[in-house]
């Protein structure tokens, strides 16, 4: 008869690896259990987890660690190696049914008996576990080294390839995708070329060759990925040559068609590290990467136009490839550039009809900002004298609180010390030290972040304020000598902090700082200081200007 005294967890356990997909699933393992102990107090843990590893399941090392705390005294599994295939966990049982902490152990499938004799056979059932566990993983990479030998890549197929369906599974070849093969092979033709870039490449493959993904059960089959396009033509298994294991430096010839020779692959490899890419446009243009669509919020492109009107027709064409009329043939005589911004329509799921904006449009929104926000170079160095001091005690009271943090982080390394002295001595239970290791390690992280903080929070107010003056002067120069070529700079710095450049209904909205006014005070006030300074005979230093700009108090307040 049963002890009623002792209460039972029962372990379920079956691995999502393939080489226990033959292994009893867990319905059937408790249902098993539950027909051979009808009479016991069972408490059923459920695992799909590989047990060749050791440290590799929550679930077991926290129901060893209830019994250790006698939540329950008795253990159930299906078989031996249910529980484990592998030395550290196998010992840790072993261990906890000499100590008493384990007072019955009990299997559906294998006799056991607490005697010296029982947990000696106990020892051999799972250390044969664990020998059968590493056989198979040894032989399976052995067979899959030898399919590799014959030519046959031991992995699922690549784009423009299938496993072949009518081959049993272990036996499975490459063949061709009768679906993606010549498709992929468009691909890299069309790379080949030289004439496209990899986003024109992801277009065409996606929108007009309708390449997708190799369907493998209840995956694949919608259109292929970015990272799975750029992967493609870095796949020397396209050339018929594959390395298995991956990285492992070891490469076959392989027995499937090759799509490409090694020659266009070594080529493409030339072409995406940059040695030979495509030659891009070198049309600077004034707003690149600076405007998102105010109706969409995809980001906003340029283009450039050319265009020309005929003198005798009056016909207006593009000029961009044509040298002639369309409409009376006369050769080209004037033309003129143009560039527009507009949406690069990539939100699929919204329909965007937004107008194209000028880029002369956008330059009149902006440069009377930049004009009204100069201020002469000297500025752009100074602090005020009381910024100065008050710079030097929010370091000092930095220093202090920095110190004091520390401080508190030592503290913590002691009392996590102490805890472990605690645990070993006994007087500390696993949920107890677990729940105060958690504690002071979440208090020891905070207080990392802010020692962090305070390195970075020191001066990059001042940073700001400096690189601020900084746009004001240069941004004014560069529109005054027409040498200013693009504005994205000097737009990041002046319009308010997380906000965007916006195009919406032909028209771009900037959403200006607070400190943008600030500057057009400031810019006011010191052109004014300044005009006192041209009338001596004699230039002032820098350090003397600073010194006038300390008893200005028209300055301070901006």
């Amino acid at each position: 008869m049963p002890d009623s005294n002792i209460t039972y967890f029962a372990y379920l356990r079956k691995s999502s690896e393939s080489k226990e997909r033959q292994a009893l699933s867990i319905d059937a393992q408790q249902r098993k259990i539950e027909e051979y102990f009808p009479d016991l107090d069972i408490e059923f843990i459920t695992e799909e987890r590989s047990a060749f590893k050791p440290f590799n399941r929550p679930f077991f090392t926290s129901m060893l660690e209830r019994i250790e705390q006698g939540e329950r005294q008795g253990l159930i599994a299906w078989h031996p190696d249910r529980l484990s295939r592998n030395e550290l966990d196998a010992a840790k049982i072993v261990h906890m049914l000499r100590n008493g902490h384990i007072r019955d152990l009990k299997f559906a499938t294998y006799p056991f008996h607490d005697t010296p004799e029982g947990i000696l056979a106990l020892q051999n059932a799972l250390s044969h576990s664990q020998y059968q566990s590493a056989k198979k993983s040894r032989d399976v990479k052995r067979g899959l080294e030898q399919k590799a030998l014959q030519g046959h890549p031991p992995y699922p197929a690549i784009v423009g390839y299938r496993n072949t369906p009518h081959l049993e599974r272990g036996f499975k070849q490459w063949e061709e995708d009768p679906e993606r093969f010549q498709l992929a092979r468009r691909l890299w033709d069309l790379i080949l070329t030289g004439l496209y870039t990899r986003n024109q490449l992801y277009r065409i493959a996606t929108k007009d060759l309708g390449l997708t993904s190799p369907v493998r059960r209840s995956l694949g089959g919608k259109p292929i990925t970015r990272s799975a396009l750029y992967r493609l033509f870095r796949e020397r298994a396209y050339a018929g040559r594959f390395e298995y294991p991956k990285k492992s430096g070891n490469w076959y010839d392989g027995a499937y068609p090759a799509m490409i020779t090694e020659a266009e692959f070594l080529r493409v490899q030339e072409m995406l590290d940059g040695r030979a890419q495509p030659e891009l446009s070198q049309v600077l243009f004034a707003f690149r990467g600076v405007f998102w669509c105010g109706a969409c919020d995809a980001q906003v492109t340029a283009e450039r136009k050319v265009r020309s009107q005929c003198p005798d027709c009056g016909v207006k064409f593009s000029a961009l490839n044509r040298q002639e009329c369309p409409q009376c043939s006369r050769p080209v005589a004037e033309t003129r550039i143009y560039h527009y911004y507009h949406c690069t329509h990539r939100k699929t799921n919204v329909t965007c009809n937004q107008r194209s904006v000028r880029e002369e449009i956008a330059i009149a929104h902006v440069d009377p900002v930049l004009e009204e926000i100069w201020v002469p170079e000297p500025i752009t160095t100074w602090r005020p004298h009381a910024d100065r001091t008050k710079e030097q005690e929010e370091i000092q009271a930095a220093s202090r609180l920095r110190k004091e943090l520390i401080g508190k982080l030592d503290d913590i390394a002691e009392k996590l010390d102490r805890l472990v002295e605690l645990r070993v001595a006994g007087e500390l239970s696993p949920q107890e030290l677990t729940r105060a290791r958690n504690r002071l390690s979440s208090q020891r992280d905070q207080i990392t972040v802010e020692i962090e903080k305070l390195k970075g929070d020191s001066h990059r107010g001042e940073q700001r304020i400096e690189h601020l003056l900084k746009v004001a002067h240069e941004g004014y120069l560069a529109i005054r000598t027409d040498k200013i070529k693009n504005y994205k700079p000097y737009i990041d710095a002046l319009i308010e902090e997380g906000s965007k450049p916006l195009i919406l209904d032909g028209e771009p909205i900037f959403q200006w700082a607070k400190w943008t006014s600030a500057l057009q005070r400031l810019s006011k006030t010191a052109a004014r200081v300044h005009r006192g300074f041209e009338t001596r005979k004699r230039r002032l230093t820098e350090r003397q200007i600073h010194g006038i700009y300390d008893r200005c108090p028209c300055l301070l307040p901006d």
